[in-house]
């Protein structure tokens, strides 16, 4: 004779159980995951390579802003879409790619994407983010970055009467902002650097100014800028 088995009541209603809980936590791993937040960021590109040609600029493989920006030209501060993107310049007169990098562009974030060449001479590119914060009433901001390739010593930057700013900016750093007056004049210098002359942009108040130093050679420093506003 055939044995049948069967359960209890309550061993049913626990299997059920299980299997419901079963399905549910299937259902939920399988669901898409949340879509990302999308908003809009604002980037511009900058020419900072020693050498270099005439650069366009990319972003995602599409020709992005208006126009081309040389050795030591700054682009317009465009609005781009935020998150992750596929960022590079490319030689104009080429259309070969120059170099490129992927970067995470936070929503209302404003970023400066510099193309500049490493200590091995080969093309980089370096991405900060800026701060847009309006300085403080009568005064202008202004921050440095060193981008001289040729130059492996830190430099570091004083006003033109002596006040100390930073001591010690490595190569391919930035420093923070500092509030300066209007007029205030700067002096680069490092290790080796014989060729310095005094930076003098004609500070005005409420500028954001970025400047950064580059040279033809590890015994020289030249100053760049554009205002973020």
């Amino acid at each position: 004779m055939e044995k049948k088995f069967s359960y209890p009541k309550s061993v049913n209603l626990a299997l059920t159980v299980i299997c419901i809980g079963l399905v549910t936590l299937l259902s939920s791993c399988l669901k898409d995951p949340k879509p990302v937040p999308v908003g809009e960021a604002k980037l511009r590109y900058v020419n900072a390579a020693y050498g270099s040609s005439a650069q366009s600029f990319y972003v995602n493989g599409k020709r992005f802003g208006e126009g081309l920006v040389n050795y030591g030209q700054a682009s317009a501060l465009f609005p781009v879409v935020s998150g992750t993107q596929s960022l590079a310049f490319a030689d104009e007169a080429t259309s070969q790619p120059t170099a490129g990098i992927n970067g995470s562009l936070a929503i209302d974030g404003s970023y400066s994407i510099f193309l500049f060449k490493n200590l091995e001479g080969k093309a980089e590119l370096l991405g900060i983010g800026d701060n847009l914060t309006a300085p403080n009433a009568g005064k202008a901001k202004v921050r440095f970055i060193h981008l001289n390739g040729f130059l492996n010593n830190s430099i570091s930057i004083k006003t033109s009467t002596g006040t100390d700013l930073v001591t010690a900016i490595p190569f391919t750093s930035s420093t923070n902002y500092f509030q300066v007056d209007p007029g205030t004049k700067f002096i680069a210098s490092g290790t080796g650097v014989t060729n310095n002359p005094e930076i003098d942009l004609g500070i005005l108040a409420g500028k954001i100014y970025t400047i950064w130093l580059s040279g033809s050679a590890s015994t020289e420093l030249k100053a760049y800028s554009f205002t973020a506003n």
